[in-house]
């Protein structure tokens, strides 16, 4: 009983992490992406998503591959901003190929590297 109010506790005490999404570029696939990643964001129990003046951001930058709009070019990169203006850290870079059938599938993985990296980069988030 005690370990579960312990337990308890310590969940309610987490302070979510907020993150920030922004996105360049107009292709449809692209801007379906950022919008399903904020709204993993937003869903989740651990971030709380905020427009601008987050300490951490997903920035993605989009580019039609095809003609038609099913697929596009993306990179992620997610950066830990320190107290400093100067001070930021690179948590992750990453690339893809997205077509229209598989914009979840990819948000789904740009927020589980985050969740990865804010894991491995935790002193990042904890004040000393």
């Amino acid at each position: 009983m005690i370990f579960l109010l312990v337990l308890c506790s310590n969940a309610l005490s987490q302070k979510k992490i907020s993150v920030s999404v922004k996105h360049q570029g107009s292709d449809t696939v692209g801007t379906k992406l950022a919008y399903e990643v904020r709204e993993s964001i937003r869903r989740s129990q651990g971030y709380a998503y905020s427009p601008d003046g987050s300490d951490t951001v997903i920035e993605m930058v989009t580019a039609e591959v095809v003609p038609n709009g099913a697929s596009s070019i993306v990179s992620v990169v997610i950066i830990k901003h320190g107290d400093s203006p100067l001070c930021g850290v690179n948590l992750a870079h990453l690339a893809y190929y997205v077509g229209s059938l598989k914009v979840q599938e990819i948000a789904d993985d740009i927020v589980a590297t985050l969740d990865k990296q804010v894991g491995e980069y935790d002193f990042l988030y904890t004040k000393q």
